[in-house]
């Protein structure tokens, strides 16, 4: 009996996974795998699923690329070429898989395991021993208990088929169904899906499952809700015939069971390890993954969790890094994980449902923004004046960041305005205000504290009290000779204008400009540095200065 550190049950996503990673952190690790490696992700699941799922969305693609233009001739789909050349990546991939684990160390056997105790296993007729065990089986199928099942085929049959059936039946609600009902529909197969309940996808937010409902039919999927089959059988031309009782019977020439999977768990004889499992097989498990029997864990779709390829992924990688890494609180934590199903069009989702919210929560509240797609080309407005499509392509397109920004800078009343009207991001109504008394009235809005809007007046000048009291004190200021010293610019740019200090604080002026200082009270300027100057009033200084600042505030 040979001894191992680590034995993963199982060569699927999560087997590969905590197997490599174990052999990473030192440990001797043993892989059993009966079937292809990789699992049902990589050989009946995700992978080639989504093979198909691009060879549907570029069917219709080419349906729809006349209305955007381009003169498509009419092709042939060869469902047999796409089925060769899928099998050939997906052996690819078991390569892949295979170099991987040879690579890291991993031993791998091929046959099915069963226990012989809780500490040892068996593979045709060799027996392994280890200390840990990891059961990682995964799942399949669940076929109904009625007459003729057995004439219909499940997921992994769906890939198996050598040619397109021209009108299938898809049994189920599930993501599985839907998923593969959209690839039918999408290659040009007439789908019909029998429903039990009232809606599909029971599990998911009402708004995701009513709005593909939607879709879907108008793609052309037949959505048939409150049906059950109650038995199958085959007709004289070789089609199948489904009775859903009530004299209720639908006819197609394939029948797609996807009416649930159950644990591949049967087989392992569990009892002889003491491990106790529900009737589909599902062996419960703690938040670090740990059975009832010490030494023996569970990842992957057999413990009713989350039954996603990246979730067993990282289950078992979280579960190495305990074991063998000296990490004893890594562990997976399955709350809000996002998941995507690929039906036509696809959807994702995360976290709770609306139900499921309320059910928790009580009183919540749901925001519900709907988008609407761009119109293809052969929708798009006509040149008869149709722009009601038009207009709907013109709201996908925003302004820039700064024009939003400018739009919300009209807080206080404060933007400001251009000469001409133009308040920057749009246009605004022609002002009656002249440039420089429009900065006035705003530099008096900062200082009253008042809004911009109720100092200006229809007349072009206002009469706010405000405003008169400004200006009182402003004439009050040039009369004592104060003027605006105190090394200030007293005018703002101007364009062929001179610049004029002050020079009390011996402020900075442009070369070969003389400096000026306020004269005494009533009377004028004079010029220092050089022959006497002239004097100007107090009256020609305000004339010369009509941009002036309010208590030395820069205009």
């Amino acid at each position: 009996m040979k001894q191992y550190d680590y034995i993963a049950i199982g060569g699927g996503s999560g087997g590969v996974a905590t197997a490599r990673r174990a052999a990473e952190y030192g440990a001797r690790v043993l892989l059993v795998e009966a079937a292809r490696l990789g699992g049902t992700c990589v050989n009946v699941g995700c992978v080639p699923k989504k093979v198909m799922w691009y060879a549907s969305n570029i069917a219709q693609t080419m349906r729809d690329a006349p209305g955007y233009g381009f003169d498509a001739p009419a092709s042939r789909f060869d469902w047999n070429t796409l089925k060769t050349r899928r099998d050939a990546y997906i052996a690819r991939l078991n390569g892949i898989y295979a170099n991987m684990l040879d690579k890291a160390g991993v031993d791998v056997v091929e046959g099915f395991a069963r226990f012989v105790d809780a500490r040892t296993i068996e593979v045709e007729g060799q027996r392994y021993s280890a200390p840990h065990i990891v059961i990682a089986t995964g799942g399949r199928p669940a076929l109904p208990d009625i007459e003729g099942a057995e004439l219909g085929i499940d997921s992994d049959g769906f890939f198996a088929l050598d040619r397109q059936p021209r009108r299938v039946a898809v049994v189920g609600a599930g993501y599985i169904a839907v998923e593969l009902a959209g690839v039918f529909n999408g290659l040009g197969s007439q789908v019909d899906m029998l429903v039990r309940g009232p809606h599909l996808l029971r599990p998911f937010d009402a708004m995701l499952r009513d709005e593909l409902g939607e879709q879907m039919q108008a793609a052309g999927v037949r959505l048939n809700f409150g049906i059950q089959p109650k038995a199958v059988s085959r007709q004289a031309d070789g089609s199948l015939r489904i009775d859903c009782g009530d004299g209720k019977a639908f006819e197609a020439d394939a029948l797609v069971w996807a009416t649930g999977r159950r644990a591949n768990t049967d087989r392992l004889n569990l009892d002889a390890a003491g491990i106790a499992a529900d009737d589909k097989g599902v062996i419960r498990t703690d938040a670090f993954q740990n059975t009832t029997v010490p030494g023996i864990y569970a990842i992957g779709d057999i413990t009713g969790r989350a039954e996603l390829t990246p979730v067993a992924i990282a289950a078992g990688r979280k579960l190495a890094a305990r074991l063998f890494l000296d990490q004893p609180d890594s562990r997976l934590d399955y709350d809000d994980i996002p998941t995507v199903i690929f039906s036509h069009p696809p959807i994702g989702t995360v976290g709770l449902t609306e139900e499921e919210a309320r059910k928790r929560f009580g009183e919540v509240k749901v925001h519900h923004p709907l988008y609407r797609d761009v119109p293809r080309a052969d929708r798009a407005p006509s040149a008869d004046g149709d722009e009601a499509g038009l207009r709907r392509c013109r709201r996908t397109h925003r302004r820039p960041a700064r024009h939003r920004r400018r739009r919300r800078r009209d807080a206080a009343g404060l933007r400001r305005r251009r000469p001409h009207g133009r308040a920057q991001g749009r246009l605004r109504p022609q002002r009656r205000h002249p440039p420089h008394q429009c900065r006035r009235i705003r530099h008096a809005a900062l200082r009253t504290g008042r809004h911009a809007d109720e100092l200006r007046t229809a007349s072009g000048r206002s009469r706010h009290p405000a405003l008169r009291t400004l200006r009182a004190e402003r004439r009050s200021r040039d009369q004592a000779g104060h003027g605006r010293a105190g090394g200030r610019l007293l005018q703002r740019p101007r364009r062929r204008s001179v610049h004029l200090y002050a020079g009390t604080r011996g402020g900075r002026r442009p070369r070969g400009l003389p400096e000026v200082r306020p004269a005494a009270p009533g009377g004028g300027c004079t010029k220092t540095g050089g022959t006497a100057a002239k004097a100007e009033t107090q009256k020609e200084m305000r004339w010369r200065f009509k941009g002036e600042a309010l208590d030395g505030v820069r205009p």
